[in-house]
């Protein structure tokens, strides 16, 4: 079953990322999908989410709120198992550090 497990949580990251390209707009900023961990019962799924700019976290955490059910619906057409987990978003805090140094290489008159 922990095999099972672990090919769900690649295939919903590939599968969500996807999505998050064609589906979702984030205005001005770069959301990717760190990890995802499926429970053990298959019915809920906690995404890890990381959002550059740090500044644009809520208006982020208010498209991924707002989309939720539409998520789970474009992943049923994708992946064909029996149900698709809940999806709980939680946005990644904890590199603010790094974030802040990509966020200046972005801003850098290097990049044009």
């Amino acid at each position: 079953m922990k095999h099972r497990i672990e090919r769900l949580n690649a295939l919903l990251k590939e599968e969500l990322g996807k999505i998050f390209l064609k589906e979702l707009n984030f205005e001005n900023s770069i959301v990717t999908i760190m990890e995802v961990k499926v429970s053990e019962d298959l019915l809920n799924a906690e995404i890890q989410i990381n959002v550059i700019p740090f500044s644009k976290l809520n208006e982020t955490a208010d498209v991924l709120r707002q989309n939720r059910n539409r998520l789970r619906h474009l992943l049923m057409k994708k992946i064909n198992i029996k149900q698709i987990p809940k999806l709980n978003f939680e946005i990644n805090k904890h590199q603010t550090e790094g974030n802040s140094r990509i966020e200046k290489f972005f801003k850098n008159d290097k990049i044009k």
